[in-house]
């Protein structure tokens, strides 16, 4: 080579460490996970949005909510549910199948009041009084006593879940891991996810 010296450089690829979305959760950890994603609703009039989820909480459209790495939170055998209202069920089974999540059933929570009557809501086909929440699997989760297919709850701020629903859960799925995803009020034996987690810690009844 002409009396000349070859110098070798060794480049190291750089590792690039990308957060986990669902950060404080723990990756493959759960076997029961609830989920109340920030669906973005077509509302019908863009001047009146007093009322909308966008005056409440952070909306995502449908194919950011499908991309999230649901299955990332799951042990290999879990059970997934999912809130949906009705104009969003074809989002929310279209995005549990984009996550690898089977659906199995559903259960329907009734919307009442402190004093025990249904409530009416809002809606432009049909006056709201429930919310669907969609049951799926991950592999062969560890069979549960059967849920009922309807539960009576409080109805109190927008979109905050009712106690009822947690307290099924944790009789009907005892010994389980449980996250709350996109929550709004942390509980104990549920390890909470979202940037509204802990917003109604304390707050008895404010709607």
């Amino acid at each position: 080579m002409n009396g000349s010296r070859r110098i070798w450089r060794i480049v190291r690829p750089r590792t690039v460490i990308t957060p986990f979305y669902f950060a404080p959760l723990v990756p493959r950890s759960y076997t029961l996970m609830a989920i109340d994603p920030p669906w973005r609703y077509r509302t019908w009039s863009e001047t009146n949005q007093d009322k909308a989820a966008s005056k409440h909480y952070n909306l995502m459209l449908t194919e950011d909510i499908a991309a999230l790495p649901v299955r990332r939170l799951c042990q290999d055998d879990a059970l997934v549910l999912v809130w949906a209202t009705a104009p969003m069920l074809p989002h929310a089974l279209s995005c549990m199948a984009a996550w690898g999540v089977a659906y199995q059933s559903n259960m329907v929570w009734r919307k009442v009041t402190v004093n025990g009557k249904v409530r009416m809501g809002l809606g432009f086909w049909a006056r709201t009084m429930h919310e669907q929440v969609l049951i799926g699997t991950v592999g062969k989760p560890r069979k549960i006593k059967a849920f009922p297919s309807i539960f009576d709850g409080v109805a109190r701020e927008h979109s905050r879940k009712p106690d009822e629903f947690y307290a099924l859960v944790d009789k009907h799925a005892p010994n389980t891991r449980k996250a709350d995803v996109f929550s709004r009020e942390t509980r104990a034996g549920w390890d909470a996810f979202g940037n509204e987690a802990g917003k109604y810690d304390g707050v008895i009844h404010a709607a």
